[in-house]
């Protein structure tokens, strides 16, 4: 920040934090063969979505270009809940 010439005073340290006990309990929970199809993560490209499904964050005109793109091979993955989600889904399976 300093290096982009924001002031000492506008600087503050924003800690991140991940509740790793959380994520290593319920992801030993998932039943990985029923999420990800055997051979399903052998692609050439692939595309990680990694936020909230939000309006503003479009994650709807991802979906609809990926498959626009037919490209062979490639995989796309939404992780993330929010609003749009059911929406998502819906479009997928149409």
């Amino acid at each position: 920040m300093r290096s982009l010439g924001i002031p000492e005073q506008r600087i503050s340290l924003t800690p991140y934090a991940v509740d790793n006990d959380w994520w290593k309990a319920n992801s030993a929970k998932v039943d990985r063969d029923a999420v990800v199809p055997h051979g399903a993560l052998h692609v050439a490209t692939g595309v990680l979505f990694c936020a909230k499904m939000q309006p503003w964050k479009r994650p709807m005109d991802l979906l609809r270009a990926f498959a626009s793109a037919n490209i062979p091979q490639s995989l796309l993955v939404f992780a993330g809940d929010g609003p749009l989600r059911s929406e998502l889904e819906g479009e997928v399976t149409n």
